[in-house]
């Protein structure tokens, strides 16, 4: 849709606009290692992370969750599904792909009620690889180090002193507007872009 650009001095304000109205998940430091989980304050966040020890896939699908209430007297079975408003932030290329095909298995031929109403509420935001996460990754190899063509509402890539911002749909343009002081990209941001995204490769 559009491609904006955010300074890293106001990245703050805008994460924290997105706690004071959403549930916000992301990658967050456990002891040596990252975890995706809830964010209460912005120094939580941690877009420097590797890889994590389970996948943000467990925000939709949790390895606990409670399906159905029965009630016995009234014979009554009612359904629990969790439609809390949620900004899963700062996910890798190759976890958006990974949520992409669980969109496709989950959402159409064999729909999971469970899984839609989360997918539903959850606004994506996913952030570009430019390292790898080590010396065995091979996303390049299986096409997954670029995000899919579809099934995020933001991108974030690092171009330095700023990140510019893929806006893909009206939920991730309703953010932007909402809780950031994004601008729109230049000519010579977009030459910044192509330049950070060229160098990624060769690693």
């Amino acid at each position: 849709m559009s491609l904006k650009i955010i300074p890293k001095e106001k990245m703050g304000g805008f994460i924290a606009g997105l706690i004071g109205a959403y549930r916000v998940v992301g990658p967050t430091a456990k002891g040596p290692k990252f975890v995706f989980g809830e964010i209460d304050s912005v120094q939580d966040l941690r877009l420097d992370y590797d890889t994590t020890i389970l996948p943000p896939k467990k925000q939709l699908m949790p390895q606990r969750e409670t399906l159905f209430n029965f009630s016995a007297g009234e014979f009554k079975v009612n359904s629990n599904v969790d439609d809390t408003p949620t900004v899963l932030f700062g996910v890798h290329t190759c976890d958006l792909h990974a949520i992409h095909l669980l969109d496709t298995v989950f959402c159409t031929t064999y729909r999971d009620e469970h899984y839609m109403t989360r997918r539903e509420n959850t606004i994506l935001v996913g952030l570009e690889c430019l390292t790898p996460c080590d010396d065995d990754s091979f996303c390049k190899s299986m096409g997954t180090l670029t995000p899919p063509s579809a099934g995020y509402d933001l991108h974030l890539t690092d171009i330095g002193d700023a990140y510019a911002l893929d806006v893909e749909t009206e939920k991730g343009a309703w953010l932007v507007v909402k809780y950031s002081e994004a601008r729109d990209a230049t000519e010579s941001d977009i030459q910044k872009i192509n330049t950070v995204l060229s160098e990624k490769w060769p690693r």
